[in-house]
């Protein structure tokens, strides 16, 4: 058998039924009912309207996915936007790509005013000049969320969790932090 850290694989020959299953399996773009739902995720991403509009205007594309903080009641606050771009009226918009079965309003408006907040106090933009797109790449839809004044305040349920002493947790990485533990996973 071979081993990977924390579990065993059995060793297959390669001339076996099974393996060459599995290879035809794993050479097919729709192989497994995970694959073809990947394949129509990408399918949709390159054919919705948010992306085909950031394709049409890259020198608009202000960052994508760089690890930043921002401090929230004085507690820096780890957040990583999927796309962050300059609008039309001089704002910004970000965008926020999805590929999950359900995200609730609650959790998507907590992370985006959380991006808000990284852009009115990190970048410097007017919060009436700060537009969020959640982009559903599963349904293929696009939602706009208002970042507004009572928005770029922390919510209740963060404040909160700051106060906890979980604060520990929202200073580090995600890539540090240990699942389950603390903050909820916001960006």
């Amino acid at each position: 058998m071979a081993k990977l850290p924390g579990r065993s694989i059995p060793r297959t020959p390669r001339s076996s039924p099974d393996s060459k299953a599995l290879l035809r399996r794993a050479r097919s773009p729709t192989g497994t009912p995970e694959l073809a739902e990947i394949e129509r995720q990408i399918k949709n991403l390159f054919e919705h309207p948010v992306f085909k509009r950031m394709m049409e205007v890259p020198e608009r594309i202000l960052e994508v996915e760089i690890l930043r903080s921002v401090p929230i009641e004085g507690v820096p606050v780890w957040v990583k936007l999927d796309a962050l771009m300059q609008g039309n009226d001089g704002g910004v918009v970000i965008v926020d790509w999805k590929t999950g079965r359900d995200h609730d309003d609650a959790s998507i408006a907590q992370q985006l005013g959380i991006y808000g907040i990284y852009a009115v106090q990190l970048r410097g933009v007017p919060v009436e000049k700060v537009q969020a797109l959640h982009v559903n790449l599963r349904y293929n839809t696009h939602t706009a969320h208002p970042i507004n004044a009572r928005v770029c305040g922390p919510e209740p349920r963060l404040r909160c969790a700051l106060r906890r002493g979980d604060a520990r947790r929202a200073q580090r990485p995600r890539a540090q932090r240990r699942p389950g533990v603390g903050l909820p996973d916001v960006a």
